[in-house]
């Protein structure tokens, strides 16, 4: 067991859940600092080694000074990640990115550590595609507000080499897994469908890291002490790859055909152009390549991973995987909701209509949930409540925040019916988990380690017609599971038909 204490800010996260179980293999003493301490698995919470400390959002916490006893080294993970930064306004990256990092900078002064690792972004030097091959010397201001925030939470942490301590800015490009976020799990859905793919004549090169290769390196760079001198910002991956490479071994690993058409990336770039998506095509046929020859001369880091391989890895395993390729389930659902959505426009324009009349407010409600791949999106409800209501689950919510109108819609479940355009969308299925808010970690952290975010949300699902409610996390998970062993659309029209008589009693308060 080593002497030392590695302190681990943002361990419930993507990489942290791969980096821990990586340090504890290599006999690291860990404390760490969570938001939650009901999201760290029982496996940590049990063990002797591991500190958990409680801190809320570290940039106002008070317990931070506890959690730094007898630590020698910060491995500083948290903040607000890129797959969500457009749902944060400019002060929430700056709190979370900037102010958390200044604060255990100055931390790590006062307590004088011996070793600060900060995990940035390619974004800090780009905006995600680039004409150059990106090495460390890249200095190009970022346009987008997550990537001023990285940079500036760099340039607060480049002020440990003046004290005398080692640090480093780990500047990573896209990092693939399993359990990835953000665009990877949106490639991933996309790759499960099946569906012929136009990325056939695309020839872009993107670097890419698995999340193992990232938790390997940081327990690297934890296993010894460096020169204060070979501190400073690096890029590390595994390897370039373009996007035909990406989608053509993730259904390898899915045991699917590539289904590549060579469609010119150029027809491409004018439909996005058309249909106001040039970001998010950018980032399929854009490069984004970087050289991290320097970090590995420098700290002696050889290994040879073979990246192809680290793709077909990142594929979900498991008895849930199979689903991702329920093409029958989409096609169902699109077509009721096509059939469905014009016949109830004239009932949500009616209630919305009623709902104006009634309380100051919009008619139609608009929340960020968390659908498939624990991807953000907009769900649109005929607004209940009074507009001054809370942010918070229904369950936390005051019957007395119900409008009078509001408590006939929700008894006849009319209030569900503009979800029929986030079916039509592809955000949701009509039978499916309930999607929860960001802001449920306890519930995400439940339904991800049972493979719930392998498939949509629905507008209803099993315990929806049950009437369970999501005050209970973990009892809903393992109840909402159980559709993925018995999932068919004979289930579906079972589940739907049942909601359609009365079955459950919806999204309850207290």
């Amino acid at each position: 067991m080593s002497t030392k204490r590695i302190l681990v800010t943002g361990a419930t996260g993507f990489i942290g859940r791969h980096l821990v179980p990586r340090l504890r293999q290599e006999r690291h003493a860990l404390t760490l600092a969570v938001r939650n301490a009901r999201l760290c698995p029982s496996a940590w919470q049990e063990d002797q080694d591991i500190r958990i400390v409680e801190t809320g959002d570290i940039e106002t916490s008070s317990t931070i000074d506890a959690a730094l006893a007898d630590v020698t080294t910060i491995i500083h993970l948290a903040g607000i990640a890129r797959a969500t930064a457009n749902l944060n306004g400019e002060a929430a990256l700056n709190n979370a990115n900037v102010a958390t990092t200044r604060k255990l900078v100055n931390a790590a002064i006062n307590r004088r550590m011996e070793t600060f690792i900060h995990l940035s972004s390619l974004f800090a030097v780009s905006d995600g595609v680039s004409a150059n091959i990106l090495d460390d010397a890249a200095a190009e201001m970022p346009t987008s507000v997550y990537g001023r925030s990285k940079r500036m939470a760099e340039q607060h942490v480049s002020e440990l080499s003046a004290k005398g301590i080692f640090w480093l800015s780990l500047r990573l490009p896209l990092v693939v897994g399993p359990d990835a976020g953000g665009n990877w799990a949106a490639l991933q859905k996309l790759a499960a469908t099946g569906l012929p793919l136009p990325f056939g004549k695309i020839r872009n090169r993107r670097s890419i890291i698995s999340v193992e290769s990232a938790a390997d390196i940081i327990e690297y760079l934890c296993a010894r002490r460096w020169p204060v001198s070979s501190s400073g910002a690096y890029v590390i991956s595994d390897g370039t790859v373009s996007t035909a490479d990406m989608v053509t071994e993730l259904r390898r690993g899915m045991s699917l055909p590539a289904r590549l058409m060579p469609v010119p990336p150029a027809f491409l770039s004018t439909a996005a152009t058309l249909l106001h998506k040039e970001r998010r095509v950018a980032s399929l046929l854009g490069s984004c390549e970087v050289d991290d020859a320097r970090f590995r001369r420098t700290f002696e880091y050889q290994t040879s991973i073979d990246v192809r391989q680290r793709i077909r890895q990142s594929v979900p395993t498991g008895p849930h995987s199979k689903h991702k390729t329920s093409r029958l389930k989409r096609c169902f659902d699109f077509s009721l909701a096509l059939v469905s959505l014009p016949i109830a426009a004239p009932v949500i324009l009616a209630c919305a209509l009623a709902i104006r009349m009634t309380s100051p407010g919009p008619g139609v409600f608009r929340q960020t949930r968390i659908g498939a791949g624990e991807q953000p999106f907009v769900c649109y409800k005929l607004r209940t409540m009074y507009a001054n209501t809370r942010d918070v689950p229904s369950h936390e919510s005051s019957a007395s925040s119900v409008t009078p109108i509001g408590r006939r819609l929700r008894r006849l479940k009319l209030d569900e019916l503009p979800q029929l355009w986030n079916v039509l969308r592809g955000e949701m299925s009509f039978v499916g988990p309930r999607p929860c808010l960001p802001t449920q970690e306890a519930l995400i952290l439940a339904r991800r380690s049972r493979g719930l975010y392998t498939i949509r949300p629905g507008i209803t699902g099993v315990s929806q017609v049950a009437g369970m409610d999501m005050s209970n996390p973990e009892r809903l998970a393992v109840f909402d599971a159980t559709y993925l062993s018995d999932m068919s659309l004979r289930k579906d029209v079972s589940l739907i038909i049942a909601s359609a008589l009365g079955a459950g009693r919806g999204d309850r308060v207290r």
